[in-house]
């Protein structure tokens, strides 16, 4: 009987093994075994140069340069002037120039330009608003252009430092303040007073009458030295570095 057990064991034990070797030929039946978990390798992006900004600054406004001849009145009776016999050609252009320039601020203080880029409103004395025209004509352009025709003081006296012509940004701008001619004016000649190397000085005398202003009536009526009369101005040209400048001008129209 106890041989029968043991045989009975032995086939027992042999089915079995031969079960689990059947399994291993086949390998699908086999649990998978995961592979080891790893951490992920952190890859950094290759470094680059830091991006700047850059910002393209827009060029600065280009005015047109001052020139006498913009003047639609250069060609006016007013502004044409027979020079007198004892200047020389580089006196003379200084004195009709000075001339010019004068009378340009006097009877059309907007020097014969025009409003190119509109108007725009500034304070005068710090508190009266006085509308300026924008004449699209570089500032710089007529302050060398004024430099040329007068001495420093001169030229700042009369121009430069007059609130009629401002420099906005560069651009040249003006009130419109015109006055107008002496309309008595009737007439002018000219009188040396000293000429040398390095100075002309003469007198401008101006002829000035009733006539044409009033009434015959009215005119007649006038005791004599109302009814016409004449005035003296002293204009002065001196020689400098830069050549020949007018120093002082008063003028008579």
């Amino acid at each position: 009987m106890k041989k029968i057990l043991i045989i009975a064991f032995v086939v027992m034990i042999c089915t079995v093994l031969s079960a689990c070797k059947f399994v291993t030929d086949r390998g699908d039946e086999l649990p998978q075994t995961a592979p080891p978990q790893t951490d992920p390798v952190q890859t950094e992006p290759p470094a680059t140069e830091p991006v700047t900004e850059t910002t393209t600054t827009a060029p600065a406004v280009k005015y047109r340069e001052f020139d006498k001849k913009l003047s639609d009145m250069s060609d006016s009776s007013a502004y044409f002037m027979d020079l007198p016999q004892f200047m020389n050609e580089e006196q003379g252009t200084a004195f009709a120039n000075a001339h010019y320039l004068v009378a340009q601020s006097l009877f059309e203080s907007s020097m014969g330009l025009t409003a190119e880029n509109g108007r725009v409103d500034l304070l005068l004395n710090g508190d009266i608003p006085v509308q300026f025209m924008r004449t699209g004509v570089d500032y710089y352009s007529f302050d060398r252009y004024v430099r040329s025709v007068f001495t420093d003081d001169l030229a700042e006296g009369l121009f430069l430092g007059d609130y009629t012509y401002r420099n906005i940004d560069g651009e040249l701008v003006l009130a419109e303040s015109a006055r107008g001619s002496n309309i008595f004016y009737i007439g002018r000649t000219f009188e040396l007073v000293s000429s040398d190397d390095n100075e002309l000085k003469f007198k401008v005398i101006g002829y000035y009458s009733q006539i044409g202003v009033l009434t015959e009536e009215e005119f007649n009526e006038l005791p004599p030295e109302e009814r016409e009369w004449t005035e003296e101005f002293d204009i002065t040209i001196v020689n400098t570095a830069d050549g020949w400048k007018v120093s002082q001008f008063n003028f008579w129209l």
